[in-house]
């Protein structure tokens, strides 16, 4: 079967976060289309590759010296960009994914990112003997996963936009509104700082220049304010899909990419 960039591209997501938008996309298009063409790779394979992968970035970042510090950090983005694949490679090859691709890829994605992230905390308290580094390392997984509770704080405004109150669209949305479409126009999205740019800051430019305390200080602040900054955003798409019957990006399951070429 002959995939092309462009057939990648057509069930892609049609916005990406900034460090995606930038290096992770261009990667993760021209790869998937050589792997889904030239090869019997199924896609999970590619997870358990990139769960492998995190292992090891996690053992080296165990052992906190430079070097070890640096070649964790390279393998982790390696690791990511393989996670990155294994769903590219599913939507645009029909056969190529499962059940238990799918599972496995949501459940092990935030194990990776937890195992490599106190991995390097932990190596630094010994390097250091100072707990500091643990501390900051428990406050930036948490602030990182309360986004996942965005979808039902979601599911809980707009059940109550329909019982209780009256949605109205206010100045302020409507700026949030014009600023997301011209972000989606250039294929950003206007939340650009994600999942990916925190592992940025925190498992890549943190170990490579060993600053790693700043940067997981950096990462949970930028991470907070753009939690707040999503949540403000949604609610002014919320309001727009209910007083003018938009279909706003709220989430990913109303776009192509879910189903594939297959389903074209």
């Amino acid at each position: 079967m002959n995939v092309t960039m462009s057939d990648i591209r057509s069930v892609d997501r049609p916005v990406h976060s900034l460090w995606s938008k930038v290096a992770l996309e261009p990667l993760t298009v021209r790869l998937a289309a050589v792997i889904a063409s030239k090869t019997n790779i199924s896609s999970l394979t590619l997870t358990y590759i990139s769960f492998l992968l995190a292992i090891v970035s996690a053992g080296l970042f165990l052992v906190a010296e430079p070097a070890a510090l640096v070649s964790a950090a390279l393998i982790y983005q390696a690791s990511t960009l393989a996670d990155g694949l294994d769903g590219a490679v599913a939507r645009a090859k029909p056969g190529a994914g499962s059940l238990a691709g799918v599972a496995l890829d949501h459940a092990l994605d935030p194990v990776r990112l937890v195992i490599n992230v106190m991995a390097l905390a932990y190596g630094q308290y010994v390097l250091l003997d100072n707990p500091l580094p643990l501390l900051l390392a428990t406050a930036f997984v948490a602030v990182h996963f309360s986004d996942w509770t965005q979808p039902r704080t979601i599911h809980k405004l707009r059940r109550a936009y329909r019982s209780l109150y009256e949605p109205r669209l206010t100045p302020t949305d409507e700026v949030a509104i014009a600023v997301k479409n011209r972000f989606e126009r250039h294929g950003m999205r206007v939340i650009f700082f994600s999942i990916h740019e925190r592992e940025l800051c925190v498992l890549l430019i943190g170990p490579m220049l060993g600053i790693v305390e700043s940067m997981l200080v950096a990462g949970t602040l930028l991470a907070m304010l753009f939690f707040v900054l999503r949540l403000r955003f949604d609610v002014a798409l919320l309001k727009n899909t209910l007083v003018n019957q938009t279909t706003e990006y709220l989430g990913d399951t109303e776009n192509k990419w879910e189903t594939g070429l297959a389903n074209e």
